[in-house]
């Protein structure tokens, strides 16, 4: 067994995640809270989402033990206690989602959401201790299996882009049960927080007012004109003109400026190229004296500001 964790320890780590996960799953799976062939009520998914994420952590240590021994153990366990960042910035992690999302929410529904909060401030203070509760319990012991145990592997391997996107169908597949069962977790929440808001239910969140568009009709309306006539590219690049000149949502201006913007600071900066070197060869990047611990302390303040 430990031949075989050694040569290939994230297949050992897969096999003891996926067979952890079909067993503390089965029963929820079976019952009426998945797809109803075992005649039992379950309170919610919660507990055994919570079982899940501690077999993830308890799997990525068995199998770091049996592929590199207690050396490896140590390394794993300092990979989930060292934290990286300076400590001011866990209660911007912990905040920013709630203040963007109500600040988006604001500039959407205007006044409203600000009113509900001031008649009911339990609300906003439900919503940060449910994150500090699923940061604790869930989100941590995953990370520290997903990211200290499979990436870490598979980094130097492939490389970082490609590490993420093969870890991210990793965890994709260990989270297929939850489309099935996660009713118990997210029905309860809708029904609490959306049932007798406009449109909103157990099963629909609220309906949101349209976010500003962007209509240029002296140029949108003749390209309208040159599609219908379907000339060849003619009518195509027609079709592209207004389609951003009509009706185009300022978040999609953002996106795209949001794109775009990395993809310059990333590629044409020297901001950006100490950056790719930290992820991609830091061993290159300290002998130039590009400390590695910086490109992990803008990657958590990154992480901090997109939560």
């Amino acid at each position: 067994m430990r031949s075989l964790a050694h040569r290939h320890p994230i297949g050992t780590f897969l096999a003891f995640v996926y067979s952890a996960t079909a067993l503390i799953f089965a029963v929820p799976f079976l019952s009426k809270a998945g797809i109803g062939v075992i005649d039992l009520e379950l309170p919610g998914a919660a507990p055994f989402i919570l079982l899940s994420a501690l077999s993830l952590v308890v799997s990525a240590f068995v199998a770091t033990a049996l592929a590199d021994g207690r050396s490896g153990v140590r390394d794993l366990r300092k990979r989930v206690f060292h934290f990286r960042v300076r400590p001011t910035w866990y209660p911007i992690a912990l905040f920013a989602l709630p203040a963007v999302a109500l600040v988006t929410a604001a500039l959407v529904s205007g006044g409203a959401p600000l009113a509900a909060i001031a008649a009911d401030p339990a609300i906003l203070v439900g919503v940060v201790l449910g994150a500090i509760v699923a940061f604790a319990l869930v989100n941590w012991w995953e990370e520290a299996a997903w990211t200290g145990f499979a990436l870490e592997r598979l980094q130097p391997r492939v490389g970082p882009l490609k590490a993420s996107v093969v870890t991210t169908w990793m965890q994709a597949t260990m989270h297929l049960p939850l489309v099935f069962i996660a009713g118990g977790v997210t029905g309860f929440l809708a029904e609490s927080w959306f049932t007798g808001l406009p449109g909103g239910g157990p099963t629909q969140s609220p309906s949101l007012k349209t976010p500003p568009e962007i209509n240029i009709p002296f140029i949108a309306d003749p390209m309208n004109t040159l599609e219908a006539k379907h000339w060849f590219l003619i009518s195509d690049f027609a079709s592209v003109v207004e389609m951003f000149t009509k009706n185009l949502s300022v978040l999609t201006i953002l996106g795209l400026v949001l794109i775009f913007g990395s993809i310059w600071a990333l590629w044409h900066t020297r901001f950006g190229l100490r950056l790719r070197s930290c992820g991609e060869a830091p061993a290159a990047a300290e002998s130039l004296g590009v400390s590695s611990r910086v490109g992990w302390r803008i990657s958590g303040r990154n992480c901090c500001a997109s939560a």
